[in-house]
């Protein structure tokens, strides 16, 4: 898929999923590359998340990146 449809089509996915699976509200937590799917998920999708206790945890790492190797 292009780089440029990408968020598009997550946007559209979203959505669709949980009416198929019958999810009305969800949790959200993320890691690394998934952080820009969470902030456009909550600008343009907010009604995904439980209106009365919304969460969403975004997650990273405060060390450096290990190098290849490394056990």
């Amino acid at each position: 898929m292009s780089l440029d449809i990408r968020m598009q089509v997550w946007l559209e996915t979203v959505p669709a999923l949980l009416r198929k699976i019958n999810v009305q509200h969800v949790s959200i937590v993320t890691h690394s590359a998934g952080g820009i799917y969470t902030l456009n998920t909550l600008a343009k999708l907010r009604s995904v998340l439980d209106p009365k206790a919304p969460y969403v945890a975004l997650l990273g790492t405060r060390d450096k990146a290990l190098p290849l190797g490394y056990t």
